[in-house]
C-alpha cells in the first residue's frame, strides 16, 4: 500500500470548505494547558468537518507558534471563537441550538457512543488535561 500524496487527496479549498455543510458537533475546550492539544483538536474539527472550536479562559488561540505548528493549516478552515469562560461558550452554543455535553472520565458516564445527536447538534465540553471539566 503507498500513501497518497497531499495533491491527491482531492482537498477542497479555504472557501469551498467553508461553504460545505457541516457535521453539527461544537467543540468547546476549557483551560487547556497544551498549544498542541489545541491544535490537534483543530485538525480533528477539520477532518470530521466540525461545526466549529470554543476556546475558553487561557487556551492558545491562534496566531501561536505551537498551535499552529500542530494544526497544519486547519485554524485557516475550522470557525472559531473565543470566550472568557466555558460558561459563556456554553450559553453561545445553546444559544445556536446546540445541546451540551461534558466529556470526562467518570464511572456514571455514558459513551459517546450512546450520546443522542439530535438534528441540532451537539456541543461537546473538553476540560484541563490535569483537572478535567
Amino acid at each position: 500500500m503507498q500513501k497518497r500524496l497531499t495533491a491527491e487527496l482531492g482537498r477542497m479549498s479555504a472557501g469551498e470548505y467553508a461553504e460545505a455543510p457541516k457535521t453539527p458537533v461544537w467543540i468547546i475546550l476549557e483551560n487547556l494547558r497544551s498549544a498542541h492539544n489545541v491544535g490537534s483538536f483543530f485538525r480533528t474539527a477539520d477532518a470530521f468537518g466540525c461545526a466549529g472550536i470554543s476556546l475558553c479562559g487561557y487556551c492558545a488561540k491562534p496566531p501561536h507558534k505551537q498551535l499552529d505548528k500542530v494544526a497544519l493549516g486547519a485554524t485557516e478552515s475550522v470557525t472559531w471563537e473565543a470566550y472568557e469562560t466555558a460558561a459563556d461558550a456554553i450559553v453561545a452554543a445553546r444559544a445556536k441550538g446546540f445541546i451540551v455535553y461534558a466529556v470526562e472520565q467518570a464511572h456514571e458516564a455514558l459513551s459517546l457512543e450512546d450520546v443522542p445527536c439530535p438534528p441540532t447538534g451537539i456541543a461537546l465540553v473538553f476540560g484541563n488535561e490535569v483537572d478535567g471539566v
